[in-house]
């Protein structure tokens, strides 16, 4: 039983708003007119302390877990762009992580390891580029190649080989249609998506419309995936649909997102038929509202989760199916609201706030944040994971033993965070 990821994959939403366009300054760049040449990247360095408050009513809690826990985290990332001509560009991108936790081997608090910064489930790559520098006992240092792509641009297609990021579908919170590289519902680090290898071209048919088809890796043959998304825009109203194939399901898609002066309304569907069991399984979808200004955003969405398990019974089965595993999903359960806020009407301030909440449990957890920009290029923030929910029951083995979840996000305590953002 995975226990550590156990107790950490309910902790959800933060940051699952859209990524902060950043100013940057390259550090390295030179263009003369027909090739060109740019080194850009980003540091995050991030510290918290998370406190479990039904620690000390766990059977022998000392040994196994702590009331608090610390971790500090850092990802570099060194993005590299080479012009070679008018019709290619080659993109590098080395990823180096270290982090270090007070939890140790038993997953403290429910498993920082999996918590702010690189929580996000990578893709499985047949090529595998990512070294192991240090992997001991609270102590984690890797590098990682998360692009390697040529990107090929004809009068017919936009064309990119190689390890990319992908993103298909409209959604805030719940982004069922994304079904390339998701991103963890407590990823920090949104600024590039994990990348994946593939094949894709993207066609404009017309100004508006476009076509995207996608061939991708996904560490085997059997699991090798490829899909055709189609959207288009009609008036104030955007349409989407496509079709493929994903690890082990034939999927169709449909979205369709409309613009009603400040006011967005979207939707969004996948219907997965798998192939192993061969039956069409319950359908994952999204709708949500969102109103916006120049200085305000507020957005709630429903959301149907058909892969996940309708009571907290079925919790454990469902951590450690083939659709969490893979991150096709990050819950739990069945049925979810959540809603989110940002404002950014003082100069160089943004105020976030999202929560969500397990309907079926019910359990929620509630993500405060401010962040305040100290230069054209610098960033600082101060957060909290602040959660409610019934707390799980530890048999009398301890934590070595299964676990019987009573609520999602009741099983974490709260998280309160300090990062700091520079951007080169």
């Amino acid at each position: 039983m995975r226990v550590r990821r156990l107790l950490a994959l309910v902790l959800a939403v933060l940051f699952a708003l859209p990524a902060t366009a950043h100013a940057s300054i390259p550090i390295a760049e030179w263009d003369d007119g027909d090739h060109g040449f740019e080194l850009s990247g980003y540091l995050r360095s991030l510290s918290g302390v998370s406190y479990l408050h039904y620690a000390d009513e766990l059977p022998d809690p000392n040994d196994e877990i702590g009331t608090t826990s610390g971790l500090n985290a850092e990802a570099i990332r060194l993005e590299w762009t080479a012009e070679v001509s008018d019709v290619l560009t080659l993109e590098l991108h080395n990823e180096f992580f270290f982090q270090v936790s007070s939890a140790g081997s038993a997953g403290g608090l429910g498993g920082l390891s999996q918590l702010g910064l690189g929580a996000s489930v990578e893709p499985d790559r047949t090529v595998d580029l990512r070294s192991e520098i240090i992997d001991q006992d609270g102590l984690r240092f890797t590098h990682n190649i998360d692009r390697l792509a040529a990107n090929i641009y004809t009068d017919a297609a936009d064309i990119t080989i190689g390890r990319q990021g992908i993103t298909w579908g409209k959604s805030t919170l719940f982004p069922v249609a994304d079904l390339w590289s998701r991103f963890s519902p407590f990823e920090i680090d949104t600024t590039q998506k994990p990348g994946i290898d593939a094949v894709r071209a993207l066609v404009y048919p017309s100004l508006s419309s476009e076509v995207d088809i996608v061939v991708a890796d996904r560490g085997s043959l059997e699991d090798l995936s490829g899909g055709v998304r189609s959207a288009f825009t009609i008036g104030s109203v955007d349409l989407m649909v496509g079709a493929g194939k994903f690890w082990n399901e034939i999927a169709g898609l449909v979205g369709v997102t409309g613009v009603l002066d400040t006011v967005k309304l979207r939707a969004e569907a996948v219907l997965p038929w798998n192939l192993d069991d061969e039956e069409l399984k319950l359908p994952r979808a999204t709708a949500g509202v969102e109103y916006y200004s120049s200085s305000v955003i507020v957005g709630a969405e429903y959301h149907f989760n058909g892969t996940g398990a309708d009571e907290p019974a079925g919790y454990i089965q469902q951590a450690n199916s083939e659709e969490f595993q893979r991150g096709e999903t990050y819950f739990l359960g069945r049925h979810y609201l959540g809603a989110y806020t940002t404002y950014s009407g003082v100069d160089r301030l943004t105020l976030n706030l999202s929560t969500i909440g397990n309907l079926t449990d019910p359990s929620v957890i509630v993500s405060p944040s401010v962040r305040y920009e100290i230069a054209q290029n610098t960033e600082v923030a101060l957060g909290a994971y602040v959660t409610a929910g019934e707390s799980p029951t530890i048999p009398s083995g301890g934590m070595l033993a299964a676990p019987q979840l009573n609520s999602e996000f009741g099983t974490f305590g709260h998280f309160f965070f300090a990062e700091i953002a520079g951007y080169f």
